[in-house]
């Protein structure tokens, strides 16, 4: 294909892997475009079997002109991008989608379904087909790629416009089928295509969450939501909610618990979320407070993963975060692991790379600076927090690591606060 020749193939290709990061895809084809269809065409083959989509398309593409990008919003509240590509001696085009900004309800889809006259029995396949499409709630981010595509292609931003249009795929009602046989629906090939791909995305966010892949999973997070969120299985939108927010709370247990994170530290922020689930309300940014759940068990793996030690490094390292108050020397450790201290102390040093000793003072340190920061406890109290009786030797190494004592660095957060 000789438009790939073309000085902005490089921004071209660049621009679809920007796109594809959403989830949405990017499709470049060649008239006759048959190799254009994506599962958008198949659901339409399926549900509306007498309606020929490629001439809907074929149609459209000869209304469509150069230097001109087509925003489209189909009669299934589906959205598209399209523009045809420079260059003369072959017809090709970019086309990206579909997307929505927001999941419809079950009585939005029921009302496309009468709309088009679809057969009751295809309704499921109608519901697992929008499962499966993106939800972008803001499509500032796409748009802003392809405009700056559009600057590369054409040359500048006074180059080329934009077109709104509701044309391509916008089938009639009256056009479309009706009294097909319920029949066809027992035939779940969409269905289990689209349930198999929901299982692999939810295997996705979770590989990045238990590696601590913050921006890898916020980017798997919004197409996961569009998944869950379709399956309303009551008539009530806030219960809906906060079902999809205990699957997805669920999940990331199970993801963190894949990164080796102690079940001790997962039940805190399981425990956390579950009361915040409990105490949403119609108010609630639900798509905010989703994002928040997969950033807090990033963090949370991130801080407590301890997938590169050995077993009886992290059963260590694990009673030593569970109780810095505790008798945390290395025979009394040992002991409760039930192996030789000699043998677990060079092994301990050998992986982490310190002392246990150095470890647990470091820990208890992080811990004292913690508490200084948000409690008013006596200096003293805060010792014994952190498993140290006395309270000059704990001011003594406090200044060692952190480089004041307890009560200097006190007064320089009390002095920072009332600036």
């Amino acid at each position: 294909m000789s438009w790939r020749k073309e000085t902005y193939a490089q921004h071209l290709f660049f621009a679809k892997e920007c796109i594809e990061q959403f989830e949405v895809e990017f499709r470049i084809s060649v008239f006759p475009f048959e190799d254009i269809a994506g599962d958008d065409f198949i659901f339409y083959k399926k549900i509306l079997p007498d309606a020929d989509s490629y001439k809907f398309f074929k149609e459209f593409y000869y209304k469509m002109e150069h230097a001109k990008i087509y925003r489209i919003h189909d009669g299934f509240r589906r959205k598209y991008i399209s523009f045809l590509l420079p260059g003369e001696d072959v017809r090709a085009l970019a086309f990206i989608g579909p997307y929505m900004d927001t999941q419809p309800t079950l009585e939005e889809l029921h009302s496309i379904a009468e709309y088009y006259h679809i057969s009751p029995g295809l309704f499921p396949e109608i519901q697992s087909y929008y499962e499966g499409v993106t939800i972008i709630s803001d499509d500032i981010g796409i748009l802003a790629v392809i405009n700056t595509l559009g600057t590369r292609i054409w040359g500048s931003a006074d180059s080329f416009s934009y077109v709104d249009t509701s044309e391509v795929f916008s089938v009639s009602g009256n056009d479309s089928a009706t009294g097909m046989d319920p029949g066809d629906a027992m035939e779940p090939t969409i269905r289990i295509k689209i349930l198999e791909n929901r299982y692999k995305l939810e295997q996705e966010l979770m590989k990045a969450v238990s590696r601590g892949q913050t921006h890898q999973a916020e980017l798997l997070h919004n197409r996961f939501t569009a998944c869950q969120r379709a399956e309303n299985r009551t008539p009530n939108p806030l219960r809906n909610s906060q079902n999809y927010m205990i699957i997805l709370n669920t999940i990331m247990r199970k993801a963190a618990e894949q990164g080796y994170v102690h079940p001790l530290h997962i039940d805190r922020v399981s425990s956390q979320v579950a009361r915040k689930i409990e105490q949403l309300d119609y108010n609630t940014n639900i798509s905010l407070f989703s994002r928040e759940i997969v950033r807090k068990y990033c963090i949370l793996v991130r801080n407590y993963s301890l997938a590169h030690y050995s077993e009886h490094v992290r059963d260590t390292i694990t009673l030593i975060t569970a109780d810095l108050a505790s008798d945390l020397n290395l025979k009394t450790i040992a002991k409760t692991l039930n192996v030789n201290p000699s043998y677990l102390s060079s092994l301990f040093k050998k992986e982490v790379g310190v002392t246990l000793t150095e470890y647990v003072t470091s820990k208890r340190i992080e811990h004292a600076v913690f508490l200084l920061n948000s409690t008013s406890m006596q200096i003293s109290t805060i010792a014994l927090y952190c498993g140290i009786t006395d309270v000059q030797y704990f001011s003594k190494i406090f200044k060692k690591q952190i480089g004041k004592s307890p009560s200097e660095y006190r007064k320089m957060i009390t002095d920072s606060s009332e600036q």
